[in-house]
This record gives C-alpha cells, structure tokens and sequence, in this order.
C-alpha cells in the first residue's frame, strides 16, 4: 500500500504540467528601467549608443540590437543553472524492530552538493544553512573583463547614405558579476522510505558594466565639423568615452520542493527517485529568480558503508520566461519594442562521486556534476570586423584594421565541474560542512572557485 502511494505521488510530481506565468507582455522593458536584467542594455543609455549632435540623428545600432544587449539575457539564464547544497540529512535512522528504537543506517554524514538514496526516517527532522560566493569571471570561455562590441551606424531611412555614416564604434567592456547565496533547508520525514524537503535561497546579486568606445572615422572634410563625437564642445577630438551602469538586488530566489521516495533497500545498496519543483517566487526581472515553474525528476543509487559511492541523473524541465526573452527596448525607430517571454533552456544533468567516513566525526566528500543544457543563449567570438571603408589613423594615415565582437547565437553546451568538501561533527547532531566547487571547462557562466560554508542540525 505504501509503495503503491509513493508511486502515484512521484508520478504526480514528476508529470504535473507547468504553469507557465502569464503576464502583460508589455510589463517589462528596458527603457527607463532599473532592472538588473536591463543594466547591460541600458549602460549607453535607454535608446543604444546615441551621439549628442543635435543636427545630426548619429545612432549607432546594428550590432547593439544583435550581439550585445541580449547579453543580459544570457547571464540571467546562466544564473538559473548555480547548484545548491543537498538537503539530504547527515544522518539517516531506521526502525529496528527487535530493539524497538531507531538506528543509524549509515557510517558517513553523505554528499554536500548530491542526493544519496537513503531516507532519514520517519518522523525525523534536518534543518540547515548554508553560504555560497560566485565570484563570475568568464561566460563560455570568454573572459567577462574583455568583452568587445563593434557598433555600425544605421542606415539613413530613405535616400542615399552619406559618406560619413560608414564611420563606426568600438567597444572593450568589462562586466563585474558578484552573487552569495544563503539557503535554508528543511527535511521531514514523512515515512521510513519517503521524505520531503524545502529549500529557500536568498539571493544578493551585483553587477557593474564599464564600456571603453572609441569612434573611428571614415571620412573626414576640412571644410565641414564632424558629425560623430562624444562631447559637444570639442566635437574634432572627443573620439573618446567611457560609458558605466551599475545594481544590486537582495531577495528571495525560486523555492524548491524535493519529494525523494526509496525504490530499493539492499543491505549495502538502494536506489531512489526524487523530483523537485521549483516556484517563481524570485523576481527574475532583477536575476533574483528563473520566471517560471520547473520540475526535475531524477534517479539516485548510492552504497552504504565505509566507502560510499552515489549517482544522481535526471532532467530539469522549465517554462518560458522574460530571462530567455527579448527585453530590448530599443528597435532603431524610437519604439520600445515588447519584452517577449521564451523557453528557458531545459537540461540533462548527472553527479558521479563518493563520500567516506574518514573517522566517526568527519566525513570526505568528491563529486563531478555535468549538465548538458539544450538551446540556450550563448555568447560566442564573432568574425572579426573590418570597415567596408579604411578608416583614418591620422590625417595622413588611412588604414583598415580588424576589431573583435562577440555574438549572441542559440546552441546546446555541456556545463563541468568538481567539487571537495567534508561533514565535520561538531557536537550532538550538529554538523559543520565546508566545500569547494571548481570549473573543469570553459562553458557557461562560470568561477574558478566557490566556496560553500554550512551548519545543519538532526533532530
């Protein structure tokens, strides 16, 4: 009876429809916004990278719509992916019948990031807190401090060009992404084989964006002023300028709901399905949160012992939501253009490692987390830029040079990490976990290193 109700409740879980959030479409755009989701888009200013020639509509656009303001989008949903700790309890107790009481089933406290398959026992409690530091520094393999962006002039509306509208700007920009997290757990057990868990992060994101432009000319009439430049009272040298936007946010990130139900209980080995779902209760418009539901069954085996070895392997299903939308207010006609919602980027994820009781009061823990995640936002080396037209060094200098850009295209990628920690009892059932989880390749939003603190209590 019992593994007949846990059947239907995982299955209810696990292929329950999302609920995609609504919404005005129009609730969201760029121009005028303080968003942290429009800090990159709004660092030249709400309407792009416009010159203050008042006889002269000098805006530069083309590949600010198309490589650069998206990329505000493509972090927020990079942030999506950041792993949490486990809310698997230290310790796990079953009922021993001829003793009448509980009893330990395991000799180590278990992962720190993965799920083992052992339950914590009816009617037992864990609660726990826990501390992370991303620290960005580079976004699939590009350095986030060295970031470029060329910037065409748009074409004239009707009529024929004019020669100094092939001049165009380039830009070196450098992006400051800080986040800590602070997450508590809750775990319960509601049976011997079932427990449910809670999970809620609070989430402190800042972000600064520094742009280096420089206009480079094409074109230059000693018997006319210059139409493009930076500031109004030196209109022949101001070629240079330096553009800043920065926020912050603190608040609730996306709550999760853990179900996990033990299939199979050997002796030495068991084997569990879980399935999570996560609430937008985050405000994803300030990368506080994804913007929708998403559910993530998966499957845990793990060995009891000494030496205890673990897999977890499932898939996270998401619903669409304005981080993997079009938030761009800003369409080369002066219209803001309507922040439209897209598919966040589902993705297949596993974690292979083992844990060991190193002694009765420390226990050591290794794993590797992989995700392969599915058409998402990518920020990529675009072709290099050379100007149809050289461009002028000095007076006597004509020459054409090439300039790197990024480029923002659609495409699967896999995300690989390691990670080292210990469980260390510090009394009673009190334990004091501390982790380091490191990059092991270059794609996605990624740090070399982020440490993780904790304390979580059994009762």
């Amino acid at each position: 009876m019992l593994r007949t109700l846990l059947f239907r409740i995982l299955l209810m879980f696990s292929v329950s429809p999302l609920l995609l959030a609504q919404g005005n479409p129009n609730a969201t755009n760029c121009t005028n916004s303080s968003k942290m989701m429009c800090i990159i888009p709004n660092v030249f200013g709400p309407f792009g990278l416009t010159l203050p020639n008042p006889t002269h509509n000098a805006h530069f656009d083309s590949d600010f719509q198309a490589n650069f303001s998206p990329l505000g989008s493509a972090i927020g949903t990079a942030l999506t992916l950041l792993p949490i700790a486990s809310p698997a309890s230290g310790f796990t107790y079953s009922f021993d019948q001829s003793t009448g009481v509980y009893a330990r089933t395991a000799q180590s406290f278990g992962p720190v990031l993965a799920e083992r398959a052992e339950t914590i026992g009816k009617g037992k409690f864990y609660v726990a807190l826990t501390y992370q530091y991303f620290s960005f520094d580079s976004l699939n393999g590009i350095e986030l401090d060295q970031i470029h962006s060329v910037f065409k002039h748009l074409p004239p509306a009707t009529g024929t060009p004019e020669t100094f509208q092939t001049d165009f700007i380039t830009t070196t920009n450098s992006i400051n992404l800080f986040v800590s997290q602070m997450t508590g757990f809750v775990t319960v057990g509601l049976s011997n084989r079932l427990d449910l868990s809670l999970a809620v992060p609070v989430n402190n994101v800042n972000l600064g964006v520094r742009s280096n432009a420089a206009i480079h000319r094409t074109f230059v009439d000693p018997t006319q002023s210059q139409p493009h430049y930076f500031d109004p009272s030196d209109p022949v040298s101001s070629t240079t300028h330096t553009f800043t936007n920065a926020g912050h946010a603190t608040g609730i990130w996306d709550i999760t709901a853990r179900l996990k139900g033990t299939l199979v209980r050997g002796a030495h080995a068991s084997l569990a399905l879980a399935t999570d779902l996560r609430f937008p209760s985050g405000d994803e418009r300030n990368f506080l949160g994804s913007g929708t539901f998403g559910v993530k069954p998966f499957l845990i085996a793990s060995v009891s012992g000494k030496w205890a070895p673990h897999v977890n392997i499932g898939y996270q299903i998401n619903g669409k939501s304005l981080l993997a939308g079009d938030l761009v207010g800003y369409n080369g006609t002066d219209q803001p253009n309507r922040p439209l919602k897209g598919h966040l980027p589902n993705d297949l994820f596993y974690t292979v490692g083992i844990d060991t009781g190193a002694t009765k009061r420390l226990t050591l823990s290794f794993d590797l987390l992989g995700q392969h995640v599915f058409s998402a936002k990518e920020v990529v080396l675009a072709p290099s830029f050379t100007s149809a037209v050289p461009e002028i060094v000095t007076p006597n200098v004509v020459k054409q040079n090439s300039y790197p850009q990024i480029a923002i295209v659609t495409g699967s990628f896999n995300v690989v990490t390691g990670s080292a920690g210990f469980k260390a009892l510090l009394g009673g059932n009190l334990l004091l976990t501390a982790n380091l989880l490191f990059q092991l390749n270059n794609d996605g939003l990624r740090t070399r290193v982020v440490p993780l603190v904790g304390l979580s209590y059994s009762f």
